[in-house]
């Protein structure tokens, strides 16, 4: 599948309660830094449900989506979305609602795309817009059920749209680090997505090489050192000092409790634990 752009919601999607949500900023940075191909960066545009214009009353349409932008520049959002007149698509203007497919299709012209709605990605709180919309072609994840953090946003993006930069996904997996595991990210080595696995540093004294594993969309599932820490080496010393670790592939002696395994990157054993009958 190839895509084109990403078109969000506002109201519960980026804003609840007059305050925008959770990691929404950051992870619209990350997504900002994605591309879709070699020289051309992923397109954001805003698509939304607005007040509808009166009849007879040609100046109206003006007025509300300048009222509608002001709105957005207040949240913080407008640089995300500029020129306005290309990334931001209200129904006021088309004259339809979500999920009309038309008012989808203005916004993929709008960004300068083929009007080919199975090339976007949309993300929404509402559940019968996503099931339009993938009705009608388009990739759509629910925020609250397939998206349930902002900051898990980036790497699914990346993941779409087969973007596998270090440079450009550095954003997108410092968040999501961040926010998972508390980790601040040094840098992205390199991704292998046939064996859904990252190659990261982490910052530290001295820094720490990992691997995360990801999911089927390019989550992270797990986070795996692949040099001991200080700790786990002293652990370690201190097990073989006791002769408590048996070789790879032997039975446990009397007095073993461990056995040494290779790990799953090339780097020290792992220890399993096994209990003392």
């Amino acid at each position: 599948m190839t895509y084109a752009a990403l078109l969000l919601d506002l109201g519960d999607t980026l804003v609840h309660d007059d305050h925008v949500i959770a990691h929404a900023l950051e992870a619209l940075d990350a997504v900002s830094a994605l591309h879709v191909a070699p020289d051309t960066k992923l397109p954001l545009a805003l698509v939304s449900d607005y007040t509808m214009p009166a009849a007879g009353d040609p100046g109206e349409v003006t007025r509300l989506v300048a009222e509608y932008v002001e709105r957005v520049s207040g949240y913080g959002l407008l640089r995300y979305f500029q020129p306005t007149d290309r990334h931001v698509t209200l129904s006021t203007e088309v004259g339809v609602r979500k999920p009309d497919p038309e008012i989808f299709r203005v916004a993929l012209s709008r960004l300068g795309l083929p009007a080919t709605l199975s090339t976007a990605m949309f993300l929404t709180e509402d559940a019968s817009h996503v099931a339009a919309a993938r009705g009608l072609g388009m990739t759509a994840w629910q925020l609250g059920v397939d998206v349930t953090d902002w900051s898990q946003l980036p790497l699914l993006v990346a993941h779409a749209v087969s973007d596998t930069d270090p440079g450009r996904l550095r954003a997108a997996y410092a968040l999501r680090l961040r926010v998972l595991f508390r980790e601040q990210l040094g840098e992205v080595q390199r991704v292998e997505t046939e064996a859904h696995r990252t190659f990261a540093t982490l910052v530290g004294e001295p820094p720490q090489d990992v691997v995360l594993e990801l999911d089927a969309g390019g989550d992270i599932t797990a986070l795996r050192h692949v040099h001991a820490t200080p700790r786990e080496r002293s652990f370690r010393a201190a097990l073989e000092d006791n002769a408590a670790v048996a070789a790879p592939g032997k039975a446990l002696a009397p007095g073993q409790t461990h056995e040494a395994e290779p790990g799953p990157v090339d780097g020290p054993p792992r220890r399993k634990r096994f209990s003392i009958t």
